[in-house]
């Protein structure tokens, strides 16, 4: 299991944004704690997590599209730095015990369906198959002319995956 570090930079003025997105990508996180700290243009949330990076990533660009300005994900480990507040540091980088000062609390086993037993790897599979797919249902898909207008104004390279499997699969 790898420790992930998300940086989410957009606009999250309220709390209730905040939230959707920590419950948004609590599928994806196998630690005891989502950590996570807010300001109005940034998120940071700290994970562990048994899914790849690149499908973390894949994840948090399709289920989050419209939601941030851009993102960072990192592995945590000895190489990563962060300047912060101890208090704060801390806090965020310790996904195996809780906090006591925080303003917003998840509970992860209530988001995960109040489900506290162990599953077999194929029931965790399928679970996060139904959710990947209910989470598909709502992804707010760009039209094609949003696209070809990014690509206009920014280049071919500005464009995300998600944006080039749009484009690809609109002629068939």
């Amino acid at each position: 299991m790898k420790k992930y570090l998300l940086s989410l930079h957009g606009g999250f003025e309220s709390a209730q944004i905040c939230k959707d997105i920590a419950t948004t990508i609590t599928p994806i996180v196998d630690s005891a704690h989502l950590k996570f700290s807010h300001r109005e243009s940034n998120l940071l949330f700290c994970f562990e997590s048994e899914v790849d990076q690149s499908e973390i990533y894949a994840y948090i660009e399709g289920s989050l599209y419209g939601l941030y300005n851009y993102f960072i994900l990192s592995i945590v480990d000895d190489n990563l730095l962060v300047c912060m507040e101890e208090d704060s540091k801390r806090h965020l980088f310790d996904v195996a015990n809780d906090s006591e000062k925080v303003d917003m609390r998840i509970d992860m086993s209530k988001e995960l369906k109040g489900e506290s037993e162990i599953k077999s790897d194929e029931e965790n599979q399928e679970y996060l198959n139904e959710i990947f797919n209910e989470l598909k249902k709502r992804i707010k898909k760009p039209s094609l002319d949003e696209i070809l207008d990014k690509i206009r104004e920014k280049g071919i390279s500005s464009i995300t995956q998600f944006e080039k499997e749009i484009l690809d699969n609109y002629g068939k």
